[in-house]
């Protein structure tokens, strides 16, 4: 995802910026959590020990501090971010669009390149600051965690390490189910956009008519497409996020048997026990948000697909070297045939006339009424 994004971005100097500040402040938590297993062990003693506590209490107000400086830094990075994505990402499409041939704007891709100008760009550069960097944080600070966990105890630590992967596993079949229905949802409505367009162009035909109001059938099969894709789409995302839900749990509740298992053999003291119980829980917490982060990020992924998609789209050929022209010249074309796509006899056929400098000529047919200019 973060390298399809950079890919698209001219310039992503900004966003991995933002990237570096969020993943500070993931590590940073995972740390300031670590901290709490000598303090506790300190200040839980029969007579507590203030002065082994001190320096774990000091490092901790001063990551505390540490950690809402980043915080002040990256909210505002994340607000300019967010929009410069989005605006850069309209204008690569705009000037790619410009030297699209005109071929390419059929109904669908016209309504294509309006998703990706108006709901794409903007849910691009708004899902890149607002689900990224908590989707970083919920993969940075458990990692944190498993390792400041091993400094406690090495069998909660392996324990925990376990069950990311086994998490991780879930949840990509969660997302991939989540970006199939996503994908289809996108198609629905694009097929909405386009016939949208259709009723916004024909609408003197339609009143005429007297279907103003109650559009086109193929506008009223559009919406009911849509409606049933929605619905088939939360039937078969319903069963991925309960399995990835249930594995969270169950990670949660082993390691919360195995640190009362320890403690009740007398294999750890109190403060540890209570020490393992909290970053057990932080631990699992981030995980737990990632199923609700998922779909937004297959969503934008899938919307970094589609404008690639317009912006792989075979532009106007142009010449290496093109020739610049003065302020006033003529435009000849000699024997220039052309043939429509999909057509099986030429339009034109070996065609030569002149444009002169400043005028208006027309091509008309032998069978075409009017008259040139």
């Amino acid at each position: 995802m973060i390298r399809h994004l950079h890919a698209l971005l001219p310039q992503p100097r900004l966003t991995m910026r933002l990237g570096a500040l969020t993943a500070l402040q993931a590590i940073l938590q995972g740390l300031l959590l670590g901290t709490l297993a000598p303090i506790l062990t300190a200040l839980l003693r029969d007579r507590p020990d203030f002065a082994a506590a001190r320096p774990w209490l000091l490092a901790a107000g001063a990551g505390l501090v540490l950690h809402g400086v980043l915080t002040v830094v990256a909210t505002p990075i994340g607000f300019t971010a967010a929009s410069e994505v989005s605006e850069q990402l309209r204008d690569r499409v705009l000037r790619h669009a410009m030297a699209l041939p005109s071929g390419w704007f059929t109904a669908r891709n016209k309504a294509r390149l309006a998703r990706a100008l108006t709901a794409d760009a903007g849910n691009i550069g708004q899902l890149a600051v607002s689900t990224g960097g908590p989707a970083l944080t919920a993969v940075l600070t458990p990692a944190t965690i498993v390792l400041v966990t091993a400094t406690v105890d090495w069998r909660v630590a392996v324990l925990l390490a376990t069950t990311m992967p086994v998490a991780f596993l879930a949840l990509k079949r969660a997302g991939r189910i989540s970006s199939e229905v996503e994908t289809e949802l996108e198609n629905a409505a694009t097929d909405i956009a386009g016939r949208a367009i259709e009723v916004g162009q024909a609408q003197p035909v339609l009143r005429a008519a007297g279907v103003g109001r109650s559009g086109t059938p193929l506008m009223r099969r559009a919406l009911a497409a849509h409606r049933e894709v929605y619905r088939r789409g939360l039937r078969r995302a319903v069963l991925p996020d309960l399995l990835y839900t249930a594995v969270v749990l169950a990670g949660f509740l082993a390691a919360l048997a195995l640190s009362t298992g320890l403690f009740l053999t007398g294999r750890i003291d109190p403060p540890e026990a209570i020490a393992l119980l909290v970053l057990t829980v932080r631990f699992l917490e981030p995980l737990s948000n990632l199923i609700e982060l998922i779909g937004a990020l297959h969503a934008m992924d899938n919307a970094i697909a589609r404008v690639q998609g317009i912006l792989s789209a075979a532009p106007l050929p142009a010449p290496a070297r093109p020739v610049r022209l003065g302020p006033a010249h003529d435009i000849t074309f000699t024997d220039v045939t052309f043939t429509y796509p999909g057509a099986r006899t030429p339009a034109l056929t070996e065609v030569s006339f002149t444009c002169p400098a400043g005028s208006t000529t027309a091509l008309i047919g032998p069978r075409a009424p009017g008259r040139p200019p």
